[in-house]
């Protein structure tokens, strides 16, 4: 059920960074021509109160009627701009057990805010929509970190910058499809069999690991096969993640982050269950850490 929501929370926030990014570009472009239109309009009434020539009122009134007519385009952007907030601020939501979401959801109120000021007062709606984009960027940035996917960093980034975000809502969609499919591989792969071969020849930790209080857990392990960690879980504790961290012949010096912050009882040594894909099947492995936040 919990890997599901987190599935689902991922799923919400690439269709909500998908329809952002559409968004973005139809606000973009009707800017663009309510600009031009503008000035041109403004250019004929400044060359007909000059000139010896009248510039006919009918073409006049074309530009205006030109420039009515655009509002449409804006109320389409708009309205895809609330939808995409609506929907982040419900992947934010449901990711809350997941990663550290910070002030995401404020972040999502905040650019739905600013799309509905746009319309009104583009320059205030645009401010407002960056200080979303920036309170999203910490939940981003917890994503990205938990499953080594640079482009939802970058992409968290990207839009932040008025226009480039067109094209930093864009990264940021195709990081968490990865990380999307990412999530659905391990839990394929965890679902299968695990294999009855004797996991304690195969991999063994060297030393004791160490649990952080922001979801860092540090363990070194040694290895006689090559696989992947794709889950892990703190026996006792409602803490668990899917990831996929290869494993190497020989010592793996492995860092695994969960991505939120962490309650445990200070220097108290917890049963860490990683689940690792192997070409045998899926092999569980139990370590030792202790909570030194």
């Amino acid at each position: 059920m919990d890997n599901d929501q987190e599935v689902s929370a991922y799923s919400s926030l690439r269709i909500g960074y998908i329809l952002m990014s559409l968004s973005e570009i139809i606000l973009f472009v009707w800017l663009i021509i309510i600009s031009n239109l503008v000035f041109q309009s403004i250019s004929l009434q400044s060359l007909n109160s000059t000139s010896i020539y009248n510039i006919p009122t009918s073409e006049l009134n074309s530009l205006e009627s030109s420039i009515i007519s655009t509002i449409w385009i804006e109320i389409l952007g708009a309205i895809l701009g609330i939808i995409a907030s609506i929907i982040l601020y419900i992947g934010f939501y449901r990711g809350k057990d997941h990663f550290n979401i910070g002030n995401a959801t404020i972040g999502a109120i905040l650019a739905l805010i600013g799309f509905i000021l746009y319309a009104l007062i583009p320059v205030l709606g645009v401010i407002i929509g960056i200080i979303g984009f920036i309170f999203m960027k910490s939940a981003l940035d917890s994503i990205g970190n938990k499953y080594n996917e640079n482009l939802v960093n970058i992409g968290a980034i990207l839009s932040i910058i008025p226009v480039i975000s067109i094209l930093g809502t864009l990264i940021t969609a195709l990081g968490l499809t990865k990380v999307v499919n990412r999530v659905k591989i391990s839990q394929m792969l965890i679902a299968q069999q695990v294999s009855p071969i004797n996991v304690s020849q195969l991999i063994q930790q060297v030393g004791l690991g160490v649990i952080k209080d922001n979801g860092e857990i540090f363990l070194t392990l040694y290895s006689q096969i090559q696989g992947a960690i794709v889950s892990v879980k703190i026996e006792g504790t409602p803490y668990f993640s899917t990831l996929s961290i290869p494993l190497q012949i020989g010592n793996n010096n492995i860092v695994i982050n969960l991505g939120t912050t962490l309650n445990l009882v200070k220097s108290y040594i917890y049963k860490i269950i990683l689940s690792v894909s192997t070409s045998s099947g899926i092999i569980s492995i139990t370590t030792d850490t202790i909570y030194n936040p």
